[in-house]
């Protein structure tokens, strides 16, 4: 009996994903039970036994070659004919269940975002296009949602904010999948100084500015160094970041307008002393636990962090991970002195940070959903 197939799709997500690819096309290959197909924009394919790559054509993120990936994704899907698709992007809900009425797979939509909220409240468009488009995300959202088999939960608090998943809804949480060596040991900087780290998406509303901020006033005081590496789609914002690290060498950037792969994010972590992650209050966020956070406290490195959010706080306490503060009023010299002072990960990481402890809830789906092959045969 052949394996059954899986497609994992996404639009903007990159082929080597964190989530697609290290998280849940590794665990689902590793079974030896599916044939795990990886549909995304372009990026390095690593080679994994049973996982087969499908990169798009490169695009700008507001594009018309944007809106022609989603049909791409068809015509893959439509060669492949997996028994079960994984969407983790609104934009291919609409398409996927086409595909779900013609040719009966079943769907599972990966919710990561309440896109909705991301929508409305973040300043990605103009005042009026932006709810008009949130609404239009949510209406497609609550069409496709008795069309899917299940829906996937990235965090806890979506089943009370996103109104379609009351049923047959399974929380994934994001954690960290450790598929390369991970280095706890850190050298300190030959010159002293001190090594911060902004990493992931680079965005204003994920804190970039309070972050620069922060590092400027610490550096007048400490020599110390901030590497930027991560996606930053905001043109803007991507020449202000090169004008300010060719004006301060001691801001080493390394970011790009597509996804940036993971390995190269984590490569730096031996090398820094702590991460800043300094995220404004903004609806779309305060919600969500960052993926970071599970990655920085594998690795060891202790996380500055905004004060406002208790939950965040109540999670990095537990590991002794962090230090809590207000980015927009803080005193230098007295974060200096609670940063020496601190001690950090007295305790040992527990494995509830870590992938392996959360992908049997991904893989139970999975088996609940096996012996159905809704595609014709090709024999």
């Amino acid at each position: 009996m052949s394996n059954i197939k899986i497609v994992i799709c996404s639009v903007l997500k990159p082929i080597n994903d964190a989530r697609m690819y290290e998280k849940f096309g590794i665990s689902i290959a590793e079974t030896g039970k599916y044939e795990v197909h990886i549909i995304g924009y372009p990026a390095t394919a690593p080679n994994h036994p049973g996982i087969t790559f499908h990169s798009l054509s490169r695009f700008k993120r507001i594009s018309f070659k944007r809106f022609l990936a989603s049909w791409k994704i068809s015509k893959i899907i439509l060669n492949v004919k997996p028994e079960v698709i994984i969407v983790n992007t609104h934009e291919l809900l609409v398409i996927m269940i086409l595909h779900k009425i013609l040719f009966g797979p079943k769907i599972l939509y990966d919710i990561q975002e309440n896109y909705f909220r991301n929508i409305w409240y973040q300043n990605n468009f103009p005042p009026g296009i932006k709810h008009i488009l949130a609404l239009s995300v949510r209406l497609k959202e609550l069409i496709s949602a008795p069309f899917l088999s299940y829906k996937i939960l990235a965090e806890e608090r979506y089943h009370e904010e996103l109104p379609f998943v009351k049923k047959k809804a399974v929380v994934v949480r994001n954690k960290y999948n450790p598929i390369r060596k991970i280095n706890a040991f850190k050298e300190k900087d030959p010159e002293g100084k001190l090594r911060f780290l902004y990493s992931g998406t680079v965005s204003k509303v994920y804190g970039i500015e309070e972050a620069l901020r922060f590092f400027k006033a610490i550096n007048k005081i400490k020599p110390s160094t901030l590497t930027i590496i991560g996606h930053c789609a905001d043109h803007q914002l991507f020449i202000k970041l090169e004008t300010e690290a060719k004006r301060e060498p001691s801001i080493v950037l390394n970011i790009d307008k597509s996804p940036i792969d993971h390995e190269k994010i984590e490569g730096v972590y031996p090398f820094t002393d702590f991460a800043l992650t300094p995220y404004p209050y903004n609806s779309s966020t305060v919600n969500c636990l960052p993926v970071k956070f599970y990655e920085y406290i594998a690795h060891r490195i202790p996380i500055i962090a905004p004060n406002y959010n208790d939950s965040w706080i109540k999670f990095l306490s537990k590991y002794e991970a962090g230090l809590f503060i207000n980015f927009n009023d803080f005193n230098p010299e007295k974060t200096l002195e609670v940063l020496k002072q601190s001690r950090f990960f007295q305790g040992t990481i527990q494995q509830d940070i870590y992938w392996e402890s959360e992908k049997d809830r991904l893989l139970n789906i999975l088996a609940l959903l096996r012996n159905k092959a809704p595609y014709p045969s090709n024999q």
